[in-house]
């Protein structure tokens, strides 16, 4: 597991879960409340240079998850 970037409000985090699972898992972690929203990627490169920022744009229309 690797943490990319972390602020007050969220973490964001990439790790690897096998392919078994999806590859590569960017999970957006909401501090407060531990809820999550997950994008997956058969590759790490895929998530190369990823910020908070893009993660709450691309799954906006995501609900968060326990």
């Amino acid at each position: 597991m690797t943490h990319l970037e972390q602020n007050d409000t969220y973490t964001l985090r990439l790790e690897h879960m096998g392919q078994r699972h999806g590859g590569w898992w960017l999970e957006l972690i909401q501090r407060d409340t531990g809820q999550v929203k997950i994008m997956t990627a058969q590759s790490k490169d895929n998530f190369e240079g990823v910020t908070i920022d893009h993660a709450l744009r691309w799954t906006q229309r995501e609900d968060w998850k326990p």
